[in-house]
C-alpha cells in the first residue's frame, strides 16, 4: 500500500499547480495553439459556426479544430472542465467564472404547421403568443431558447405552468419536422427556419409586436491564457460578425 506522506500532502497543492501552469503554458507556445477547442450549443453550431469555419479554415490551412456540440448548460460545463476552451451559447450562466462577448443576435419566432387554420390566424395579424395555449415542442432545459423563451413570459406574466408541452426536443430540425407533421407549433430560432420560411414550408409567427431577441455569446473561462492560434480565431470572429472594436464584456 502506497500513501502520501504529511509533507506530501502539504507540497502536493504546489505541485499540481506548477504543473497546470506548465500544461498551460504549452498550449500557448506550442503546436496545441493551432488546435482550437470548440463547444457550441445548438443554434450556432449548427447555423452560425459552420460558415465561419469554413472562412477561418480558408485563411488559416493549417488550423485545426474539434466542436462539440450540446445545450447551453452542457457547453459551460465543459468549459469548467477544460474539455474545450472557447464557447458559443444563447444564454449566460456563469457570469463569475465566465467572460462573455455578444457575438451576434437571434431572434426567437412561432413556428407552426402549413395548414388552414393557422394561415388563418396569421393572415388575420396574430401573434405567436396567441398560439401557447396549443400543443407545443419545447427546446430542452437548459437550452438557451427555453430560457428565453421562459423569460419571456414570465415577463409577460403568462402563467408557464399552463403551457401544453406535449415534447421536448433537442435537435431543432427534429422540432422542425414534428412540426410541418402537425404535432404542435415550436419556439425556435428564425436562423434555423430561413429555408422553410422561404419556401413556405412552415408558418412563421412574430412571437410579439416587438420582436423577441436575444445574443449568441461567445464565452471562455475568465481565468484562461490564450494561445497566438486562439487569440487570432476570436479576432477573426469579432470582425465577421461586425464587432471589432465595438465589444466589451458583459
Amino acid at each position: 500500500k502506497v500513501s502520501m506522506t504529511e509533507e506530501g500532502m502539504l507540497a502536493y497543492p504546489l505541485a499540481r499547480k506548477i504543473s497546470e501552469d506548465c500544461a498551460e503554458l504549452a498550449t500557448m507556445f506550442g503546436d496545441a495553439g493551432q488546435l482550437l477547442l470548440l463547444g457550441a450549443s445548438s443554434v450556432p453550431g449548427r447555423y452560425l459556426l459552420p460558415g465561419y469555419m469554413t472562412q477561418y479554415i480558408k485563411q488559416q490551412p493549417d488550423c485545426r479544430y474539434q466542436l462539440r456540440l450540446g445545450d447551453t448548460e452542457q457547453v459551460h460545463e465543459l468549459l469548467k472542465t477544460g474539455e474545450i476552451r472557447i464557447g458559443f451559447v444563447g444564454a449566460m450562466s456563469d457570469r463569475e467564472g465566465t467572460e462573455y462577448y455578444p457575438l451576434a443576435e437571434d431572434r426567437l419566432v412561432m413556428i407552426a404547421p402549413n395548414e388552414n387554420a393557422y394561415k388563418q390566424m396569421k393572415s388575420s395579424g396574430c401573434f405567436g403568443r396567441e398560439l401557447l395555449s396549443r400543443p407545443m415542442i419545447a427546446r430542452e432545459e437548459g437550452s438557451g431558447t427555453d430560457r428565453s423563451m421562459m423569460d419571456y413570459l414570465r415577463e409577460t406574466g403568462y402563467p408557464t405552468e399552463q403551457l401544453n408541452i406535449v415534447a421536448r426536443v433537442n435537435d431543432p430540425e427534429a422540432i422542425k419536422q414534428m412540426v410541418s407533421q402537425g404535432a404542435g407549433i415550436a419556439v425556435i430560432s428564425a436562423r434555423a427556419v430561413e429555408k422553410e420560411a422561404r419556401e413556405g414550408s412552415l408558418l412563421i409567427f412574430e412571437i410579439d409586436s416587438t420582436p423577441l431577441r436575444r445574443n449568441i455569446y461567445l464565452a471562455w473561462r475568465r481565468d484562461t491564457a490564450f494561445a497566438a492560434g486562439e487569440t487570432e480565431f476570436m479576432h477573426f470572429l469579432k470582425k465577421e460578425c461586425g464587432a471589432a472594436g465595438t465589444l466589451t464584456p458583459v
